[in-house]
Parts: structure tokens; C-alpha cells; sequence
């Protein structure tokens, strides 16, 4: 029936614009969360900096209680700010599945594969077209972290290593978390099925079976056993982002987001995004997930916070986190080169910083933006299928 088509146009259109409003600000909290990893790998490039985080150094000045002990810590939260960008991912890909606009596999696999392993290769022939022109000189006043960046040779097995987006890559060491959300991405769609068919029971049903899957990982020795614990935390990140999205019309309509209750959430998700609460991924990921998910909430709900990532730097953020995540280790280790003998270190980090967030745009236009647009494009239904799916819907 004509009338019923339009009415189911219609409440589509409107899931979609409501959809845009939660990736909007959603991406501006991802945008805070890449500024948080920034910082962070700025400050482990200072001595003092690779003290506290790596050796367990204890504060002694103001300035590093300031600094390492007190709230300001939020903004040098590199780790949880990874276990943020999982649980984000899997809402955002999960959302299309609970509003009954879920992608077909080949679909899916294209886009995924576009949005993130073609910025990928990018910004690894970014770093190392930097890396032959600059060097790697020894630096003093610089933490032992410098000289982990940039080591591997240029060889074959490195070529090797990095087309095949492995975990651990000195050319651009931030690209780890790329290999897991690819690694995911292959399997997202399967671990959604059961979503079908329970709707949000499916989502504990995956769990159940990816436990299994990875318990049993044990009897191939100690080296799989180690990535089925790893794989399973980061897994389960994504499930608790899918998670909020089963509910994510009840979280904007329970409750009007008031300042009280906006500021619990938050205050509480920090407190549990605040610690290093373990090494170990399998242990980490249950006070980090849950820390995001409060996070997100408040993100999603009408009130202060949610205004504060809809204005305008909070979006920029946004539009760019994922260009100056995959860029800024190489253009601060490049700066920090260049200038070794006439800038002091903590300028140099400083400048390294602002100019990444300056180059990010530039990436952004040139690759990240056309190859969304490529994803969308190999991926487009052709013709005939759209005059068939019309008439189907008419």
C-alpha cells in the first residue's frame, strides 16, 4: 500500500536524522578521547613522563602530583582512551542492526575496509617517507620510549608486517588498535546475527559463544591462550557499545538529562576511567568498559554535557580524530629530529602536538574523506537492484 510506504519511509527518515544526532556527538567524544592519546604519548617522550607511566615512579613535586595524581591525569588517559574508541565502535556499527538497516556482509566488509585500512596504509607511507627524511637520531632528554619508535628495519618482513596490519609495528605503534578493529570488523556482522533472532539476548549469546571460542584457544599453547584473553576483552568492548545501542531511544527519553544527574554519570564513569586498573587486557576491560558506556550515557542524554560536545571545537575534534590518531606519533618523533639541537624538549612536544592537530585536516581531505566516499561507492547497489528493492517496498 501506498500510504503504508510512506509511513515507513518515513519513521526510517526520522531514525536516520536521530541516528546523525548521536553519531555527532558521539564523534566529538571520540574527538576528546584522541586528544587524550596525544598528550599522552607526548608525555611518556619525556623522562619524567615515562617515569610515572611505565616505571611507577611516585610523585614528589606539586606539578607531578598535579599532573599524575589528580583529575588532570583524564587528559593523559591514553589506554582508556583506546577502550573508549572500542566501545564506540561497536555502538556506532552496531546501531544500523537494532533500527532494522543492517548492511549486507559484503557490504559491511567494503566500507569497514575502506574507512580504516586505506587511511592506514597512508599514514604508514606518511611515517616512513618522514622517517628517510629526517632520521632517527639519538636525542638526550627524551625517555627510552623514543628509541622504540621507528626501529624496525625497512625491509621485506616490515613490508610484510604492516600490509598485513600487525599489532606490533614501531613505524607507527598507534596502528595496533587498527589490527583489532579490522580483526573485529570480519566478524561483527556474525557476532550480530543472534540479534536477529533475541534481539538484545543475542548480545549475551555472542559473549557466551566467543568465551568459549576463545577458552578453547588453551590447548594450542600459551601464544594463542595469551591472544584468545586479549581478543575476547576487546571483543567484549564492542559488545558493550552494541549494548547501549539496543537501548540508546531509552537512554534519550528516560529522564530529562539534568545537571546533577549528567555530572553523576560522568563523575563516575572518570572514576572508573581514571586508574591504570591492569596490564592485562582481560582484567582492564571491565572497569574501562563500564567507565565508557557511563560516559557515553551522559553523552547521549539531553543535558550540559551533551550541549558541550555539540558546539563547535568538540565536532572539529570529532571530524579529525581518527586523521591525527593514525598521524601524530610520526610528525612528533619528525619534529623532535628536526629541531634536537636548537628547541628544548617539552617545546618541541609541544609544538608537535599543535602541528599534528594542524596536518589532521589536510589528511582528512586528502584521505580519509575520499576514501569513506570510495567505501560508499564500491559498495552501492546497482540499478537494477534498486527498481527491484522500490518495487518490493511499493
Amino acid at each position: 500500500m501506498p500510504g503504508s510506504a510512506t509511513h515507513s519511509t518515513s519513521t526510517v527518515s526520522s531514525q536516520t536524522d536521530s541516528h546523525r544526532h548521536h553519531f555527532g556527538q558521539l564523534d566529538s567524544l571520540r574527538g576528546l578521547a584522541a586528544l587524550a592519546v596525544v598528550i599522552h604519548h607526548a608525555v611518556i617522550l619525556t623522562v619524567t613522563g615515562n617515569d610515572f607511566w611505565h616505571n611507577h615512579a611516585q610523585p614528589h613535586q606539586w606539578w607531578e602530583w598535579v599532573a599524575f595524581r589528580s583529575p588532570v591525569m583524564l587528559l593523559d588517559q591514553g589506554i582508556s582512551a583506546v577502550y573508549l574508541f572500542f566501545v564506540l565502535s561497536g555502538f556506532v556499527l552496531a546501531l544500523p542492526w537494532f533500527s532494522g538497516r543492517h548492511q549486507t556482509y559484503p557490504t559491511f566488509i567494503i566500507r569497514r575496509v575502506c574507512r580504516i585500512y586505506i587511511p592506514y596504509l597512508a599514514s604508514m607511507l606518511f611515517s616512513v617517507l618522514l622517517l628517510l627524511a629526517v632520521g632517527h637520531p639519538v636525542i638526550s632528554n627524551v625517555s627510552t620510549f623514543y628509541a622504540s619508535i621507528w626501529h624496525s628495519a625497512l625491509d621485506v618482513s616490515t613490508l610484510g608486517r604492516t600490509l598485513a596490519v600487525d599489532t606490533d609495528n614501531s613505524l607507527n605503534f598507534p596502528t595496533w588498535t587498527i589490527a583489532w578493529e579490522l580483526r573485529i570488523a570480519l566478524i561483527f556482522p556474525i557476532l550480530l546475527a543472534p540479534v536477529v533472532l533475541l534481539k538484545r539476548n543475542g548480545l549475551l549469546l555472542s559473549l557466551v559463544v566467543m568465551l568459549v571460542a576463545c577458552i578453547g584457544l588453551r590447548v594450542a599453547g600459551p601464544v594463542a591462550a595469551e591472544f584468545g584473553r586479549v581478543a575476547y576483552a576487546y571483543i567484549a568492548l564492542f559488545i558493550m557499545g552494541a549494548a547501549l545501542a539496543s537501548i540508546v531511544d531509552r537512554i534519550q527519553t528516560f529522564e530529562p538529562g539534568s545537571t546533577r544527574s549528567t555530572t553523576a554519570l560522568l563523575g563516575l564513569g572518570a572514576l572508573l576511567l581514571f586508574p591504570v586498573w591492569s596490564t592485562k587486557p582481560l582484567v582492564a576491560f571491565i572497569p574501562l568498559g563500564a567507565g565508557s558506556m557511563l560516559v557515553m550515557i551522559a553523552a547521549l542524554r539531553t543535558g550540559w554535557f551533551s550541549s558541550f560536545l555539540q558546539r563547535a571545537t568538540p565536532r572539529w575534534l570529532g571530524k579529525i580524530s581518527f586523521s591525527v590518531y593514525l598521524i601524530h606519533v610520526p610528525i612528533i618523533t619528525a619534529f623532535l629530529a628536526i629541531t634536537q639541537e636548537w628547541l628544548p624538549v617539552p617545546i618541541a612536544l609541544i609544538s608537535g602536538v599543535i602541528l599534528s592537530f594542524a596536518a589532521a585536516p589536510i589528511f582528512y581531505r586528502l584521505v580519509e574523506y575520499p576514501a569513506q566516499q570510495l567505501g560508499r561507492r564500491l559498495s552501492r547497489p546497482k540499478p537494477s537492484a534498486k527498481i527491484l528493492d522500490r518495487a518490493v517496498t511499493v
